[in-house]
């Protein structure tokens, strides 16, 4: 027997509208500079429910938009962006897109597809330019400070974005890849998987530090992550 999903429709408008004026009141409260963990995490939070609910009852439009901007928010969570008085002002703007293609949704109406797209762009566009912070998705150190090869190995801090299995990536090939340059030892970091009806199947909630004991140069551990 299937199950009518359209009856659920509703609840998860009210969810969403309730997330978005979240979403605005903690942003129109940041200090730049200095965010509190807790505040991005719930703003987060909010927009990845956001994302896998319209993605359940095929609002892709809506999906998609709040793909780009979740991505710029996990950046943010875990140190990798720094919270700019741009970033903020454009997270406002998106907030106010997605409540017009929310209301749009209840009440069967269109939405300003030409201010969404524009504003979708702008977010692909900070998200590639390059104002992240010091700390990279993928971090190769040695273990012991010295001259490339020689030094015992390297620590590897392998943080994939979260579409990563979307584009036919598979985390663990890569995993096995390094073992064949050496001895690994792996640290599995599960803080970002969310609470299960949040959860989206084709992402990738997880983080590993890895230990590859080997002489192997730098450049050889870079070209599995290429």
């Amino acid at each position: 027997m299937s199950i009518d999903m359209s009856q659920f429709q509703q609840t998860f408008i009210d969810e969403s509208l309730e997330g978005l004026d979240d979403m605005e009141n903690i942003l129109l409260q940041l200090e730049v500079g200095a965010v509190d963990d807790e505040e991005i995490n719930s703003i987060f939070r909010a927009a990845h429910s956001i994302k896998g609910g319209s993605a359940t009852f095929g609002f892709e439009h809506v999906a998609n938009f709040t793909h780009v901007l979740e991505t710029l928010l996990d950046e943010m969570r875990e140190g990798q962006r720094d919270v700019t008085q741009e970033a903020v002002n454009l997270l406002l703007q998106s907030v106010d897109i997605l409540r017009s293609m929310i209301a749009a949704i209840q009440d069967g109406s269109d939405y300003d597809a030409e201010r969404a797209d524009t504003i979708h762009k702008q977010l692909e566009d900070l998200l590639e330019s390059g104002s992240t912070s010091s700390t990279d998705s993928n971090v190769t150190e040695p273990v012991n400070e010295g001259d490339d090869g020689g030094n015992g190995g390297w620590v590897i801090q392998f943080k994939p974005h979260s579409d990563m299995m979307q584009t036919g990536n598979d985390p663990v090939r890569m995993l096995r890849e390094l073992e064949e340059l050496g001895e690994v030892q792996i640290e599995v970091e599960d803080k970002s998987v969310p609470e299960f009806y949040s959860l989206v199947p084709e992402d990738c909630y997880l983080a590993w530090t890895i230990t590859l004991l080997s002489e192997c140069k730098r450049e050889d551990t870079e070209v599995i992550f290429a």
